[in-house]
């Protein structure tokens, strides 16, 4: 696959009632009507909690890109969270973060709370 075919966002901290709307934006703009991306990953190996409010950007990107939406590295307490709610099959997984997203030109939407950057 193509660099332009994936965008990959990274996910830091807390995701909580605070936090949901900065993940919400970000899954957004890595995916826009303007940036159509086949496949859109969500790296959360850097969550240190998620609650069910931090679920809700989750779910929506996950109904907006149907099979184009992968986490990747989710911590025991996101598994855990997942598996409470129901939620565990609703996602695809990938194991690691494709190697492609990493090339110098992908564009990567960055963590909640901090700026876009270049993976």
């Amino acid at each position: 696959m193509s660099p332009g075919e994936w965008s990959l966002v990274r996910a830091s901290g807390d995701i909580d009632i605070a936090t949901a709307a900065e993940l919400d934006d970000a899954l957004l703009a890595a995916a826009t009507d303007e940036q159509p991306v086949r496949h859109l990953v969500l790296d959360l190996g850097a969550v240190t909690f998620l609650d069910c409010a931090g679920l809700r950007p989750l779910v929506a990107a996950r109904r907006r890109l149907t099979d184009r939406f992968w986490l990747v590295n989710p911590p025991p307490q996101v598994r855990r969270l997942l598996s409470l709610t129901g939620l565990t099959d609703a996602f695809a997984y990938l194991d690691d973060v494709p190697a492609v997203t990493l090339l110098p030109q992908h564009r990567t939407a960055g963590d909640p709370g901090t700026e876009a950057g270049t993976a």
